[in-house]
């Protein structure tokens, strides 16, 4: 759509959408691609893999089992992750709890990460920062790896 909202709610399989200006909800799909330059993307539940870009808006993505998305401007939050997460951000908040049964992978330019685990899990963690503090509050290990670059904000890792 050029201008407006699109609606998807299934059970679906593989679904693709596009939106110029407007907000995309997607509900009970087994894999998304969804794009926009101007609005939300809300995505309820995906059984498989979520891939994400967005220019202005925030993105919400409740459950999947693996996410890769870029976001230029707006929010971030991934809810229930069960598997790989891979983001990039250049202006905004990044939320992000998972399950820990994939590897995590985010650089963002300007903005907070927060990434949630299970307490149980030991990961392997990559940082890197320019400006900002860091609060890892998780034991090291070899569970996963967490890569966590930011340019300008604070980086928080913590039990979920």
């Amino acid at each position: 759509t050029r201008s407006g909202r699109i609606s998807i709610q299934g059970p679906l399989g593989e679904v693709r959408a596009s939106a110029s200006s407007g907000r995309v909800d997607v509900q009970d799909v087994e894999s998304l691609r969804a794009r926009t330059r101007s609005g939300r993307i809300d995505v309820r539940d995906c059984r498989g893999s979520v891939k994400l870009a967005g220019v202005s808006g925030s993105m919400v993505v409740e459950r999947a089992d693996s996410v890769e998305l870029m976001a230029v401007s707006g929010n971030v939050e991934l809810r229930e992750i069960a598997g790989k997460v891979g983001a990039l951000t250049v202006s905004g908040s990044l939320n992000a709890q998972t399950a820990g049964h994939g590897d995590v992978s985010i650089a963002s330019i300007s903005g907070h990460l927060q990434i949630a685990l299970p307490g149980h899990l030991r990961p392997y963690v990559k940082t890197h920062q320019m400006s900002g503090e860091l609060r890892n509050d998780l034991a090291a290990g070899d569970d996963l790896k967490l890569d966590l670059s930011s340019v300008s904000g604070n980086i928080a890792i913590g039990t979920a």
